[in-house]
């Protein structure tokens, strides 16, 4: 083989590598972010249910329950802690399917914007007799009032009135949980009511655009690598193996680098701990979508490269043991 039949070759895999480098990355891009699958993982992994529970229901309800004449038996301890029993993650985490379900479809340019509506009413209701329960227990652990006790004493539930009953006490806790107007709001979640970071938000808006651009480009990286790889099996067959076998490492080791250098820049975007959180697991599935195509790559350009050297040896021994037959052949005939 011809050194500029070499450098031809190496240009045509190079371009091969390009292109399936180009098709692989938007495909684990695919895989993390245009699926549901993909989407509840990051969610799961980013802790958001958590971030939802404390930065968007508990304050909501410590601003209700600290207006409250309750306010010591509804103190901060107690309230938290029926939230993070009655708000679970995975409780949070299914009610926010809809969401998922909206996110998906936008990002997919299937919905022009993100819009859901998540009741929670049963979750609230849960959590009055949650804490209405807490506040109970807390209630039957305080003295019993006395003379100097006063009345805003007791209803503050430093002493234990003898009129006030277990049954009572919990009723009126429910009411105050169902009728306070902070407490309302997170009884529906939309997007408007989720304090996501304005980072996230910069980020994601031109988001569906980027990706149907990328996707067009994965389509033409696609059809090129398809007609190089035929054109190079069809013109240069056994030749035309090694090249794709080197395609197909090169291609592998432009995906780590590519992917690499995309997740340090999307590190470097914000210090915010939240954008931090989904970034870190945004780039770990990907990660790990990546690595899957590397191994294959580099796994079918090993076997391409092997067969394009063992068939090329196979001919050289085929041609010149035909080509001794031929020699004996005629000094027989001499």
């Amino acid at each position: 083989m011809t050194i500029f039949k070499a450098i031809r070759l190496a240009v045509w895999s190079t371009i091969f590598a390009a292109a399936i480098a180009t098709a692989g990355i938007y495909l684990a891009v695919a895989q993390t972010l245009l699926t549901t699958d993909g989407l509840n993982k990051i969610i799961t992994e980013s802790q958001a249910a958590n971030t939802i529970r404390t930065d968007t229901i508990l304050p909501k309800v410590l601003q209700g329950t600290q207006s409250s004449e309750y306010v010591t038996l509804l103190d901060d301890k107690t309230v938290t802690a029926a939230v993070n029993e009655t708000f679970t993650t995975d409780k949070i985490t299914s009610k926010l399917e809809p969401a998922v379900t909206s996110f998906h479809n936008w990002l997919d340019s299937k919905e022009p914007s993100i819009t859901f509506s998540i009741s929670t009413t049963d979750l609230t209701d849960e959590f009055a007799r949650t804490l209405s329960q807490k506040v109970v227990e807390k209630y039957k652990a305080a003295p019993t009032c006395t003379f100097q006790n006063t009345r805003a004493e007791a209803l503050a539930g430093e002493c234990r009135s003898q009129f006030v009953t277990d049954e009572s006490l919990a009723s009126t806790i429910q009411q105050i949980i169902k009728s306070d107007a902070s407490i309302k709001e997170i009884t529906t979640i939309t997007p408007d009511s989720l304090a996501v970071p304005t980072t996230i938000k910069s980020i994601a808006d031109d988001l569906p655009t980027y990706l149907n651009m990328f996707y067009a480009l994965s389509i033409i990286a696609a059809g090129i690598a398809v007609l190089v790889g035929a054109w190079l099996l069809l013109k240069h067959r056994l030749n035309g193996f090694v090249a794709l076998g080197g395609g197909a490492l090169l291609a592998g080791v432009t995906l780590l680098v590519a992917t690499g250098a995309g997740i340090r820049r999307l590190e470097a975007i914000s210090d915010d701990a939240q954008t931090q959180q989904v970034i870190r697991a945004m780039t770990t599935m990907l990660s790990t979508h990546i690595r899957t195509e590397v191994l294959i790559l580099v796994g079918s350009g090993v076997v391409l490269i092997i067969i394009g050297i063992v068939g090329k040896i196979l001919m050289r021994r085929y041609a010149g043991s035909h080509q001794s037959l031929h020699l004996s052949s005629e000094d027989n005939k001499d």
